[in-house]
Formats: structure tokens, sequence, C-alpha cells
């Protein structure tokens, strides 16, 4: 069974659960409201933030955690002290479902990966490969905790994609 393609932040917010929804959209209306010339949209079937087509951040939901993505080892790596409460992966760091934002933080963060202007060549490497993968039907469902294994230290923004292309890794 595959899993719903949502065509506007909306629809991906009142999928999720209500403690999610709140959490996710904190974060959403915060930046927007912070960043005006940002915008939200709905890429590989979660909710990002960005910038005349240029991504900034992402967000989305899983079983367990939300995920907040700058798609930047270097950003992770320079607020890898003010992460240090969070699961942190290379380009991404877990939130706890219910845990009220630092506002600061994630000014901080958007700032930062705006200034920067990075989203990780590998990031977009590996998406366009695991896409090409699976469109051409090389992979079986649930290979996600396959590449994933393979991979060692890939970056979680990938792991996303992974997530949304193989429904199965959610479940895990």
């Amino acid at each position: 069974m595959s899993s719903p393609r949502f065509n506007s932040v909306e629809e991906y917010l009142a999928s999720v659960d209500p403690t999610k929804e709140r959490t996710l959209r904190s974060v959403i209306d915060f930046v927007l409201t912070q960043f005006r010339e940002l915008e939200s949209k709905i890429s590989w079937n979660v909710p990002t933030i960005h910038r005349n087509g240029k991504y900034v951040v992402g967000i989305c939901a899983y079983k367990r955690h939300l995920t907040f993505s700058p798609w930047s080892p270097r950003v992770i790596e320079d607020f890898k002290v003010r992460l240090g409460n969070f699961v942190v992966w290379k380009n991404c760091f877990q939130i706890p479902v219910d845990r009220e934002i630092d506002r600061q933080l994630v000014k901080d963060l958007v700032r930062q990966t705006s200034r920067a202007g990075l989203v990780s060549l590998e990031f977009f490497r590996s998406t366009l490969a695991l896409r090409r993968a699976r469109e051409a039907r090389e992979l079986p469902d649930g290979t996600g905790e396959c590449l994933l294994s393979v991979s060692g230290d890939g970056d979680l923004a990938c792991r996303c994609i992974e997530a949304v292309l193989c429904p199965s890794f959610l479940s895990g």
C-alpha cells in the first residue's frame, strides 16, 4: 500500500495526529512569520520552506518524532552545541513530538541556512539516484532500511526521501 500524496502543506498537516500537527504548524508558521520572503510547499511529499525555488529547511513527522532538516552538514556542525539535547544526524535533527519549539534556535538555523545558500549536493545526488532506482523498479518495496545500512552515515534528509518512497520504512 502506498502512502498518500499530498498537494499542500495543509493536506499534510491534516494527515498527522493533533499533537504532531500543532508542533509542525508552530514551526512552519513561526518561520514564515519571521522570514516573509520564504514560502512553504510540499516537496518529496513533506513540508518544505523555500525561497525562490531554493530549499531552506524541511520538517516532517514520523511515528515517534519530527525531523527538522536544514539539509546542510555545515549548518548542523555549526549548531552542534545548541542541538545537544536533540538526536542529531548529518543534515538534520529530531524533535520530540510534543516539545515546545526553541524559537531562537529555529530562527538562527533558518537564517544560517539561508545565508549559506546551502542544500547539500550529496542530498540531491542521493535523492535523484534513489528516485531513479524506484522509478525503474530496481528497488523492491521496503529497501529503505537496506539502503541505510549500506550507506552507513548517509544524511537523514535522504532518509526522509527513502521513507516517502519506501513506506515500510516508516513502520520500523
